[in-house]
């Protein structure tokens, strides 16, 4: 099976960048980002929790992400990113 792509909103990117400059790890940021981009790419209905009409969310300490899922096109966009509690 194909992975998916995964396409972060600008938005979203902005964020993550707030929050890794603020970060007192940054590495630990850097990491869950990748890690997202993994599961997501591999199996996002799967490693992800559907929270309604399309959107999804994922928690990979410290973050958590909501995104949302085209199966015909096989694409993910992570649409919003905070630091998970």
């Amino acid at each position: 099976m194909n992975p998916f792509a995964v396409d972060w909103d600008p938005a979203a990117e902005n964020e993550l960048a707030r929050i890794w400059l603020q970060a007192s790890d940054p590495d630990s940021v850097t990491q869950a980002q990748a890690q997202i981009d993994q599961q997501l790419a591999r199996n996002p209905t799967g490693n992800g929790r559907f929270l309604s009409e399309g959107l999804w969310s994922i928690t990979v300490p410290p973050l958590l992400a909501n995104y949302t899922i085209d199966d015909v096109r096989r694409q993910v966009k992570v649409t919003w990113v905070r630091r998970s509690a």
